[in-house]
């Protein structure tokens, strides 16, 4: 049985329909205070529930909104609860950055396991150290898979794979093997006092070359919109950016229009609506990974 919460319901249809198992019916509204009120209106008896919803903004919302889903999931008899949360909001937030300040993701953690949840599937997760807070399984896809299938169907004459920093390397990595491309890796350099970004190549040359970069996520964007800046400066002739979320938060959208970045291709793990959606932007579909991944834990 597959249960949505609010944030992603497109999602969570398609999922219903690739694992052909039926869609709770859920009622999610609001008390006058501005409390969730959540209603589960299937019997879920014995059944294994994958409940879906991306940590989307608002944020702290749509968690509120996954605990009592699965608190009343639990209280209805189910046997099994999945968690099926694409982008798992306050992953990034994965140590003390300064004295005085929460692990963000182990208490996301805490929650999540105290409500019930038995097993977590997630995709591309910003730091593999947020997954050493949970003690429930958790299942990681990996949308390099995707932008693979994508770009095989595509001409790739001078074409390179671009690592802009450690973080991106393994992605960038698979992406040029499984497409015999080169490699062009960077390395990343942020002034603490101005916040400014630099880039230096460590290998290869982007002269007369399109860049292919990879990232798990982009917020704001001004990262990316810098990259494409310095790589078109050393030669490159577009810039395309495979991003797994698109979180596109607050005024990211005009900046990445009037950016270098040619093509920002992404996934719709994180939900983008139409207000967002620009001729740059491709948005390609997630639900086939995951499903792959629920499937076995359905048994």
């Amino acid at each position: 049985m597959i249960l949505s919460g609010s944030s992603h319901p497109e999602l969570a249809i398609s999922l219903s329909k690739l694992l052909k198992q039926p869609l709770a019916d859920v009622d999610i509204s609001k008390f006058p205070n501005g409390e969730k009120r959540v209603w589960v209106k299937t019997s879920l008896k014995k059944a294994t529930v994958g409940i879906v919803q991306s940590f989307s903004d608002p944020v702290d919302e749509h968690i509120i909104e996954f605990c009592l889903l699965a608190d009343a999931a639990k209280h209805l008899g189910a046997q099994k609860i999945i968690g099926i949360i694409p982008w798992l909001g306050y992953s990034p937030q994965d140590k003390l950055f300064r004295p005085g300040e929460p692990i963000s993701i182990h208490v996301i953690a805490r929650m999540l396991e105290t409500v019930g949840v038995n097993h977590l599937v997630i995709a591309d997760i910003h730091s593999t150290e947020s997954l050493e807070h949970f003690s429930i399984p958790v299942t990681e896809v990996s949308a390099v898979s995707i932008f693979i299938n994508y770009f095989q169907k595509r001409s790739l004459k001078n074409h390179v794979a671009v690592a802009l920093d450690k973080g991106a390397t393994p992605r960038a990595t698979e992406f040029a093997q499984a497409l015999n491309l080169p490699l062009v890796q960077f390395e990343k350099f942020r002034d603490r006092a101005t916040g400014a970004i630099t880039f230096k190549s460590q290998t290869g040359d982007m002269a007369g070359k399109h860049a292919i970069s990879f990232d798990d996520f982009v917020s704001t964007g001004s990262t990316r919109i810098v990259a494409s800046e310095i790589l078109k400066q050393q030669g490159a002739l577009t810039y395309t950016d495979c991003i797994t979320h698109a979180l596109l938060a607050g005024d990211s959208v005009v900046k990445l229009k009037a950016s270098s970045i040619d093509h920002l291709l992404t996934t719709d793990s994180y939900p983008i609506p139409p207000q967002k959606r620009f001729s740059k932007l491709e948005i390609l579909p997630i639900a086939p990974l995951l499903a792959k991944a629920v499937k076995p834990l359905l048994q």
